[in-house]
């Protein structure tokens, strides 16, 4: 769907030509605003405002950086410079000219070398990236609009261009394209298009543009995303606009006047297209768009489907007040502007074949994935069900083992009490049961860690569940907003190629109407058209034959008639004789003539449904040739394509070779790996062995010093049993460590208990105070004598202590580090074994794949050779048969055709002889009816003689009036006008004859002249023919 895009407009301020500072008009008061008049100041807010001290490359960043990833996108873009002359437009969108090599200088370029660069650059970074999915084709235009005519400024001819448009485009008509593959090509061609651009000296300008100058670059793209081929297309249009410029600063005159006319009217133009597309109720108000052909050409640019952007360009100068506030008026104007903007994509048919099938395709991936997570989820809840009944089990053992502990407690509290008095049992007694409690205190802290350990483990195992249901949420949630997006995108493709369906139903329509016109011959259109017309027959009887004819005679009079004098000598039917004569002599004719004429049209007929049959049988040779040529081609094609995967299957095994080669050395380096870690294991166990020795000799001398120590034999047994039980409590520690993970309830019932075990103790200490004070008397007697000695072996206790505190400390110090090291070094074990067996199931995978892929392709490979083997013998020898037959069935018929082609020739050679044999006939019969017109003539004279004789006839009848045979006066006055009618009627119809034989000649000669013609013009003489028919088999 098109989305709304207002243009973005950017000021940008040239040097002040002035060095006071005062009579500047404008003010850059920070990145979006300006102000102009400080006397009297008005604030102007746009997308970007550049002073005079910012960069070229600045300029460019924020006006076309996102234009030029539209374009490789699909969107059109422009961008124009507005202002007035001198006001630097032409430096901002091309560079300093005056500098050179100004075009190659990456830092005085402009916005025009700048944005081919980033082109290129995008284009060919996307291809990196898309790989051979990714194509791409740029096509260049440069043209100029001078005096309101388009010239083409990479052309020699100075022709003028033409401008067409419709509903969606418009054009430029003559202009030369010319195909690009970088951005030096183009900086090539931009350079070749500014040296012919029209520029003139003003008062204003040294090099003052004369002319509109717009830098055109068609983008077509076309990516290939799963079985989508989506192809896109954009225009970007790089414009100089030409100054406006005033009369009394430019001081024109001449053709530089009639240059600023024009400039100054196209932009006048564009300005009210401006104020009328930014106008806010203007509704369906007209935009004059054609009123000038500058924006004509831009009619997308503004309002239209393109991302638009304006650099103005002002003069900071007090003197050019007026023009440099109707710029900023003009550019405010056009931050109102809002275009709908779409990415320009081709929704054929196929394209809408492919989106069915992805469409389709993420579906079932969406099923799959459905399928996937819940088989994970299940494999997830049993996992968790399984450490729940574990937890339980070992929640059971602590239940045991409490109880265990607790069997214990009280032996030892049996055995405290059952022991002897004595301040030396007193006191051994004491640190019995403190350490008694420092152990179960030990116990209880560890089985607390434990604990926070277990619940830390838990919450972490609990957090990556959700992790990863959350991302399997977000991934179904990604999945099902793509097919949405395809869903939306396929239902306006729809309706795109509904829309396109529609007009291309009517033009087939329309297209069949005029094949099935232009299928129709000459002959039957001819026929079509005689059947509105009437023609009447040829041979239509003349009226005043189908006349009454009278009964001259009566049969029961005949031998009363007299006796009629000798016909034979009577000149008016000698006359009549020759005139029958003539008559049937002219009819003979004429029928010769009819079926001469039948006859040869039959042979025409006959000759040209030959050539028609020729023509046929040449164009469907002609037509299998053709195909054979395509079946060939489309062989050929194959052939290349099928070289091209070949081509493509060596490169894969070629990568994947690489790609084991890259395996074997990632193989080695771990190898190398896992020897140094190796060894850094062997130098911590040395220095573990090192440990246990420096242990086992203090052991020794423990051991020394407790032999040396006889006198305190018992207290060392004590301490051995203490040792011993020690030993069995750090064992059953370790035990119940390894198994507390949820003995959070146990451990609090353990704490209890650890109470009441320690109130038991202050019960016992209690008593043993009594029993201390009843035997303090007895002893006091015994302590006297004993003191001295106590005092030696309590000093000697006391060191002795000390030194198995240290040593016990030291001991369990070196045992916790050993137990780290062994355990840090039991997980780097674990865990490089962990990553060697991934690593080595990846490589086994990767490899097995790599392989099995390989033995795919070379199948393929094997098995596509081998197909294409046996097609292209197959399709060798079928086309061998056919060309041989071909060839054989054409011979047969180029011998048939020159055979019939010399029989019609001498056919047409005998009728031309007849037909001159006709000619000297007509040529005679001409002759004779210049005779016969000669005779009518001398008959016409002798009529009149005859009329004389009539009146000298109707005399005598007047004479004879009075004769007594009235019957016979009758029959004779009858014979006299009857003979007299037949020489009117015969009069007249020779007339009628001559005329009629006039006719027919015309006509005759008219359509020999014509035939000839036609003959001469379609049917080629006997060599000509011969050598076309030789000439054109192949």
């Amino acid at each position: 769907m098109p989305g709304a895009e207002f243009i973005r407009v950017t000021a940008r301020v040239r040097p002040s030509a002035s060095s006071r500072a005062q009579e500047r008009i404008t003010n850059v008061l920070d990145d979006k605003n300006l102000c102009f008049d400080p006397r009297n100041p008005r604030n102007f807010t746009f997308d970007a405002v550049f002073s005079e001290t910012v960069t070229q490359e600045q300029v460019f960043e924020r006006v076309a950086g996102r234009i030029i990833d539209g374009c490789v996108n699909g969107f059109n873009g422009t961008i124009f410079a507005y202002g007035q002359t001198g006001s630097g437009k032409t430096h901002t969108m091309l560079g300093p000219s005056q500098i050179e090599n100004f075009l190659l200088s990456p830092e005085h370029r402009g916005l025009i070398p700048r944005a081919c660069d980033a082109l290129f650059t995008k284009l060919c970074t996307k291809a990196a990236e898309k790989g051979d999915n990714f194509k791409y084709e740029v096509v260049c235009r440069f043209v100029e609009l001078y005096n309101e005519e388009f010239y083409d400024l990479l052309s020699n001819s100075q022709q003028k261009l033409s401008i067409r448009s419709d509903s969606n485009v418009v054009q430029l008509l003559g202009v030369t394209e010319h195909s690009v593959q970088s951005g030096v090509d183009l900086m090539r061609i931009l350079e070749v298009g500014w040296d012919a651009r029209r520029t003139a000296e003003t008062a204003m300008n040294r090099e003052s543009s004369r002319s509109h100058a717009i830098f055109i670059i068609d983008v077509k793209t076309e990516e290939l995303v799963n079985t989508i081929v989506n192809k896109k297309c954009a225009t970007l249009n790089l414009v100089d606009l030409a100054g406006s410029e005033r009369q009394s600063h430019a001081k024109t005159v001449g053709e530089r006047f009639k240059e600023a006319i024009n400039i100054n009217l196209s932009l006048s133009v564009l300005g009210r297209v401006i104020r009328t597309l930014s106008a806010v109720h203007r509704r369906d108000e007209f935009v004059p768009y054609r009123d000038s052909k500058l924006t004509h050409i831009l009619r997308d640019s503004l309002g239209g489907n393109s991302k638009t952007a304006v650099i103005v360009n002002l003069h900071p100068d007090i003197e050019y007040y007026s023009d440099t506030l109707s710029a900023l008026q003009f550019a405010a104007a056009c931050r109102k502007i809002e275009n709908r903007v779409h990415a320009n994509e081709d929704l054929s048919g196929d394209t809408v074949m492919a989106y069915k099938s992805e469409i389709s395709r993420l579906r079932a991936e969406l099923d799959t994935k459905e399928e996937k997570v819940r088989s994970e989820m299940a494999v997830k809840v049993a996992s968790l069900e399984d450490e729940l009944k574990l937890w339980k089990d070992a929640a059971i053992s602590r239940e045991k083992q409490l109880v265990e502990a607790q069997l214990q407690r009280d032996l030892f509290a049996a055995r405290l009490t059952s022991q002897s008095s004595g301040e030396g049992d007193v006191k051994s007694q004491d640190e019995i049961m403190s350490e008694i409690a420092s152990q179960l205190l030990a116990k209880i802290d560890s089985a607390k860690t434990f604990q926070e350990l277990s619940r830390v483990q838990l919450e972490n195992d609990l957090s990556s569940v959700q992790r990863e249901l959350d991302q399997m949420r977000l991934q179904y949630e990604s999945a099902e907003a793509a097919r949405k997006a395809l869903s939306e995108k396929y239902s306006s493709a729809l309706e795109g190629y509904d829309t396109a369906v529609s007009p291309l139903r009517r033009l087939n329509l329309n297209t069949s109407r005029r094949v099935g016109s232009a299928c129709k011959t000459p002959a039957q259109l001819k026929k079509e058209r005689r059947m509105t017309m009437f023609t009447p027959p040829r041979n239509q009887p003349n009226r005043k034959s189908r006349a009454f004819k009278p009964v001259l005679f009566d049969d029961s009079d005949e031998d009363e008639m007299p006796e009629q004098p000798n016909m034979e000598q009577d000149p008016d039917m000698v006359e009549e004789r020759e005139l029958l004569r003539l008559e049937m002599e002219n009819n003979r004719l004429t029928q010769l003539v009819s079926e001469k004429e039948a006859k040869i049209n039959e042979t025409y007929e006959a000759q040209k449904i030959q050539a028609q049959q020729w023509v046929e049988e040449r164009m469907q040779f002609l037509e299998t040739e053709s195909s054979l040529k395509f079946e060939i081609e489309r062989l050929e094609s194959e052939k290349s394509q099928m070289a091209e995967n070949l081509e493509q299957a060596h490169q894969r095994i070629d990568m994947l070779s690489s790609k084991i080669s890259t395996f074997n050395d990632e193989r080695c380096c771990l190898q190398q790996e896992i020897d140094k870690m190796r060894a850094e294991k062997f130098d911590l166990e040395d220095m573990l062995q090192g440990v246990q020795n420096e242990q086992e000799h203090l052991l020794t001398e423990l051991r020394s010093m407790r032999d040396a120590e006889s006198s305190k034999a018992d207290l060392e047994a004590r301490l051995s049993e203490e040792q011993v039980r020690r030993n069995s409590l750090n064992d059953l520690l370790e035990v119940k460590t390894k198994e507390a993970n949820e003995a959070t309830a146990l451990l609090q019932q353990t704490g209890q208990a650890y109470r009441a075990v320690v109130l038991e103790n202050d019960e016992l200490k209690r008593t043993l105070e009594l029993e201390r004070e009843r035997n303090s008397k007895r002893e006091n007697d015994l302590i006297e004598e004993f003191s001295e000695v106590k005092r030696r072996i309590a000093e000697d206790l006391q060191k002795a202590e000390k030194m198995f505190e240290e040593e016990r400390h030291a001991h369990e110090e070196t045992k916790r580090s050993y137990n780290q090291v062994q355990e840090r070094n039991a997980k780097m074990e674990r865990e490089f074994a962990d990553e060697v067996n991934k690593l080595k199931r990846r490589h086994v995978d990767e490899l097995k794949n790599s392989e099995r892929l390989v033995e795919l392709e070379r199948s393929a490979h094997e098995h596509t050779k081998q197909q294409f083997s046996t097609y292209r013998d197959s399709m060798q020898q079928s086309m061998g048969q056919k060309l041989a037959e071909l060839q054989e069935s054409f011979v047969s018929k180029e011998r048939r055709l020159t055979t019939d082609m010399s029989d019609k020739d001498q056919q047409i050679i005998q009728l031309q002889g007849e037909k001159e044999l006709l000619c000297s006939r007509l040529s005679e019969k001409e002759k004779l009816l210049e005779l016969s017109n000669k005779n009518l003539e001398k008959s016409e004279k002798e009529l009149e003689v005859l009329r004389a004789a009539k009146a000298e006839g109707d005399r005598a009848i007047k004479e004879l009036a009075g004769h007594h045979n009235q019957k016979q006066k009758i029959s004779y006055l009858e014979k006299v006008r009857l003979e007299n009618y037949n020489l009117k009627n015969q009069y007249a119809q020779l007339k009628n004859q001559y005329a009629q034989l006039e006719a027919e000649l015309k006509n005759y000669q008219n359509m020999s002249g014509k035939r000839t013609r036609g003959s001469h013009e379609s049917l080629p003489g006997p060599s000509t023919r011969s050598r076309s028919a030789r000439g054109n088999p192949s």
